[in-house]
């Protein structure tokens, strides 16, 4: 079945009436992924979650938490955050 247009109107200039048709552009699977790049040299910036004892740590195992005393962290398990 051809894509059939969403709106159909008309774009006047002084004394020329050009006709126009828009048309939804959603294909289904298409998706398009931004990346961010390093401006100078195109790289790909990576941003990893590190724990300064364990290494790289996956999202599964990420908390909240607060500070409750000077450099005494505890983290907040349940309820809304």
């Amino acid at each position: 079945m051809p894509p059939r247009s969403s709106w159909e109107g008309f774009i006047k200039l002084s004394l020329v009436s050009v006709p126009v048709k828009a048309y939804t552009a959603n294909a289904t699977g298409a998706q398009i992924n931004l990346n961010q790049l390093h401006t100078e040299c195109n790289s790909r910036i990576n941003y990893k979650k590190v724990c300064p004892l364990h290494g790289e740590v996956s999202n599964d195992s990420i908390t909240k938490g607060y500070e409750y005393a000077k450099g005494q962290l505890r983290g907040y398990r349940g309820g809304r955050a």
